[in-house]
């Protein structure tokens, strides 16, 4: 990466079939095209090989975007843009219970 690149992740994150993956692929083909290094992850990829441990319950939701983090720092100073489509839970759609009716 030259010293006047800036690094950067994109990350993606909606429903299950909200078009994630197919976005990921989009903008890491234009990106590519643009000569930039991209690598591209999908959540089940974490969750099958850095995360297979971890369950569901927020703090294991929050130490696997911890890890993904971490991933993504050191491929970003690798010269390489890191490129995330991850799942997000329904939960985190829903509106607080304040606004249900």
């Amino acid at each position: 990466m030259a010293a006047s690149e800036k690094a950067f992740t994109v990350w993606f994150t909606g429903l299950s079939g909200a078009g994630k993956s197919t976005i990921s692929h989009l903008v890491a083909g234009e990106l590519e095209r643009r000569s930039l290094l991209v690598e591209l992850l999908d959540g089940d990829a974490v969750r099958r090989h850095l995360s297979s441990e971890l369950g569901f319950s927020k703090a294991h939701r929050d130490l696997n975007i911890e890890r993904i983090g971490s991933v993504d720092a050191r491929t970003s100073r690798a010269a390489t843009h890191p490129i995330r489509s991850m799942l997000r839970s329904r939960r985190a759609f829903e509106p607080p219970s304040s606004l249900e009716r």
